[in-house]
This record gives structure tokens, sequence and C-alpha cells, in this order.
């Protein structure tokens, strides 16, 4: 009995008889509850804010798992249900005024919406009973998205920074890295780390960034994880390299520290640019580690060339290029004539094949028609 809001008087009979005041109203109640009357007790519970979202942050390095200022170390694997129980009744109490001993979560029903590199997403069904007496009010249903965003956490980036040992910049000469050669380069790079994780059980600090005009910083405390890396961007990419060292600050044991910064730049040309050569336009039809793959097209004949190619001045990449779907409204042996599907021009096309295709892909250089390759 709380002696705040309970006073005290004789009765008739010189018997004692105390008197209740709600904390709130301030009316006089035979019981109390939580200090209140039943009536603002009601509303109380009625208020009692259930969120319809919950952000947590996972560190991808040691799997500790905060929300807000809250820490939960992971030591093991994660049984959702019943940390997410943990959590959501965490939330709802911090955005709550009464305890929670009058509301309990009585079912929660966890479902993955979407399981990505950089977070995952669950949906809880969750029912809340209102409690007075120990007695079931009544309960409510909802609906919460929890979102678990992948980062490393300050402690793994402490430990990071103090063993990173290698960076591996990736560059592109004179132009941006975007679409799916980025993609395709940062999906080599998780590959060969899956891979090396799965077979050597190592843990490694790793953090990817990516910077201006599409460029990556690959930033790890192991050479042979960061020489696999490179061995295998360059087995399938045209990479240039070039490797500096520096020596960082001497441990207190006075040991020697080297960082290695490795980079990666990609050449100017890409597969599928349209270069012009002596006055002639090409096709880049593909780029790998020796040699470079161009088809004409005047002829369509391919023409393969040495990788020293890549650097030399004979070239110019076509920048002003013109994309459109047209319609072959006619076949010669060696002649087609093309509807655009758009503005209704028509084109008379050269070719040594006939497109199987009845509407193929085309680009005009200068006012030029030509079809790509690729719709050959």
């Amino acid at each position: 009995m709380d002696r705040k809001h309970t006073t005290c008087s004789n009765n008739k009979n010189g018997l004692k008889m105390y008197k209740r005041f709600c904390a709130l109203c301030g009316k006089s109640t035979e019981k109390l509850y939580n200090n209140i009357c039943i009536n603002c007790y009601r509303s109380k519970i009625d208020n009692i804010r259930i969120p319809s979202k919950i952000s947590l942050n996972e560190c991808k390095i040691c799997g500790s798992l905060y929300l807000d200022n809250y820490y939960f170390p992971r030591k093991k694997e994660v049984n959702w249900e019943k940390f997410l129980k943990k959590i959501i009744l965490k939330v709802i109490k911090n955005k709550s005024v009464l305890d929670t001993n009058i509301f309990k979560l009585s079912s929660i029903e966890i479902n993955v919406i979407s399981d990505k590199d950089d977070e995952r997403i669950f949906q809880a069904d969750i029912t809340i009973s209102r409690y007075i007496d120990d007695k079931v009010l009544y309960n409510t249903n909802k609906k919460i998205e929890v979102t678990i965003k992948y980062h490393i956490c300050r402690k793994c980036k402490i430990n990071f920074y103090k063993s990173k040992r290698v960076i591996i910049q990736i560059r592109a000469k004179n132009r941006p890295i975007k679409g799916e050669e980025k993609k395709n380069i940062l999906k080599v790079v998780k590959n060969t780390i899956k891979s090396t994780y799965e077979n050597e059980k190592e843990m490694f600090f790793i953090d990817i960034e990516g910077g201006e005009r599409g460029s990556i910083d690959i930033k790890l405390n192991s050479k042979s994880l960061a020489n696999k890396i490179v061995r295998n961007l360059r087995k399938k990419y045209p990479f240039s390299m070039s490797t500096t060292s520096k020596m960082l600050k001497s441990t207190p044991r006075k040991e020697e520290k080297y960082q290695t910064t490795i980079r990666l730049l990609l050449p100017t040309i890409k597969a599928g640019d349209i270069i012009e050569r002596k006055k002639k336009y090409y096709f880049v039809k593909r780029i790998d580690k020796e040699k470079i793959v161009i088809i004409s097209l005047e002829n369509y004949r391919k023409k393969t060339l040495n990788k020293m190619y890549l650097s030399s001045k004979e070239y110019n990449i076509v920048d002003k290029v013109e994309y459109g779907y047209g319609i072959i409204i006619s076949k010669s042996k060696n002649l087609i004539q093309l509807l655009d599907v758009k503005n209704y021009h028509t084109y008379s096309i050269s070719l040594p094949f006939i497109p199987k295709e009845k509407i193929v892909k085309y680009i005009l250089i200068g006012g030029r028609p030509f079809i790509l390759p690729r719709e050959l």
C-alpha cells in the first residue's frame, strides 16, 4: 500500500479507516492500481504506444546487436523469436508511462520479409495482453516491421584500424565505375571473401567503401585475402596494378608495421562502348586480361587487339550515341528498311547478315544508323 496516496481516520467504533486517492485525478477510491484509480488505469493502458517499426544495427564482424544505447553481445546463433520479443518489450516499455508488469507479449510470430547484403527485415505478428489484478483485461494484435542493418561497431572499428594492413583502391581512367560493371566487381570481391572464410574459417576485418565517380576502397587486415581479391579481379577485368607501402607508427614492442596500398585501374574503354578508329566505328565486344575484341560497324568483322592497345591514342570513345528500337519493314540481299517505333523515321542499313528478329535495337552516330552486333 502506498502511503503517499492514502489517508487514515477513525470511525465511530474507533477503528482506523483508510481513504485512498488517485495520484492522477485526485478522486478517492477503494482500490488503487499502480497508485491510480481504475478509470485512470484503463486510460493509461489504452495509451500504451506500440511502434510499427523498430530499427536495429548488427555488427557484421562480431555479430553484436544495438538498439539505440542498448548493446546485446552475440556469442552464438540468435533465437530471433526470443530476441525480438525481448527487444519489442524494451521498446514498448521505453515509450510507455506504466510499468510493463501490466502487459505481456503473449504471442509472437516472426517472418523474414527480405534478406539482403546490407540489411534484413522481419515482420513480427504480436499479441499483447493488458492485465488488471493478474487477469487479462483485453488483447491487442499488431504487426511490427523490424529492420536489422549491418555495419561495423565502434569496438571492431578500433580493432580494425589498429590491424589495417592493406587498402585496395579500384578506379577507372577518366570515367566513373557504375551500373553492371560496378555490381559485378563487388560480386567478385564478396564471393572471394565468402569462399576464403568458408575454407579457412579465419576472422577478417573488412570495410568496403564507395567514393566519388563510383570508386571502391576495400580496407582489410589480411594480405593473403587481399592478394586473392586482386588475383580474381584481374582474371576477369583488364586492371593495371600499382603497389605502394608505407611504415606505420611502431608498436609498443617497437615492431615495424607496414600498410600496403594496391591501386587497380580500369582502362578508359569498357565492354559495350562505341569507339572511332581511323574514321571507322567499332563496337567493343569484350575486354579481358590479355586482349580486347572489337567488331566493325561497317562490315561486322571481329578483330582482336593486344591489351597494349588500351593505352594507345589511336581511338576515340564516341560519346554522342543515340539508341532506339526499330521494326524491320523490308529485307533484301544485304539491305534492310528500318522503321523507328517512336518517331516513325525510316532508315536504310546495309548489312552482311539479316537479323532474325522483327524488332531490333539500333544506334545513330552523327545521324547514321547502325545495328549493334549483338542483334545479328
